[in-house]
């Protein structure tokens, strides 16, 4: 507990089926994270779930919000729009991807059921324009990139693309200062 500041916990439906169609896998991945967020709740660790918003799921908002509510650890709810990057996404985007307007509309609406009920959740919505050129993946190999994107404020669909830019490995410690320089650039 003393060592966490806030535990990220991945939560992108209110049934393993809603997820599945975005995370592929784990048949009953919706209880193997309502089970952590159970155990992170009783050791009281600060809790953010964070939700991929996409076109398989964009209708089930307000039952995450239900349950994620039941948990006085949430601290904050982060939800991204998909972004048509990277292999997977590049590939997925005619399934998955919502428009800016979908996206700013479901927030919206979000925003108010949360006001409704005085929920203490800080809810952070992610637009795919506002992470462009502002986001750093660390993949399971340590492979720490970037999707390469236009220098344009707008999300364009040169974009999307499976492109990416290696800025380095976390595993490796002599990749770690370019790492380092390029996430505080981006603070800049």
């Amino acid at each position: 507990k003393d060592k966490v500041d806030l535990l990220g916990i991945p939560l992108d439906g209110s049934s393993s089926e809603i997820i599945q169609r975005f995370r592929k896998g784990r048949k009953n991945i919706f209880e193997e994270q309502t089970r952590i967020l159970e155990l992170a709740n009783e050791k009281q660790i600060p809790i953010c779930i964070n939700t991929v918003l996409h076109s398989g799921n964009i209708g089930d908002l307000k039952n995450i919000f239900k349950i994620i509510q039941r948990y006085a650890g949430v601290a904050h709810w982060q939800i991204f729009q998909f972004m048509p990057i990277g292999q997977f996404g590049f590939n997925q985007r005619k399934t998955y991807a919502i428009s800016q307007e979908l996206f700013d509309e479901q927030m919206e609406k979000l925003k108010e059921e949360m006001s409704k009920v005085k929920s203490p959740i800080v809810l952070q919505p992610k637009s795919a324009i506002s992470r462009k050129n502002n986001y750093l993946i660390v993949d399971s190999d340590g492979s720490a990139w970037i999707p390469k994107s236009s220098n344009g404020s707008s999300w364009n669909t040169e974009d999307e693309n499976n492109e990416r830019i290696i800025v380095g490995n976390i595993q490796n410690r002599a990749d770690i200062p370019n790492i380092i320089k390029w996430i505080s650039k981006v603070e800049q």
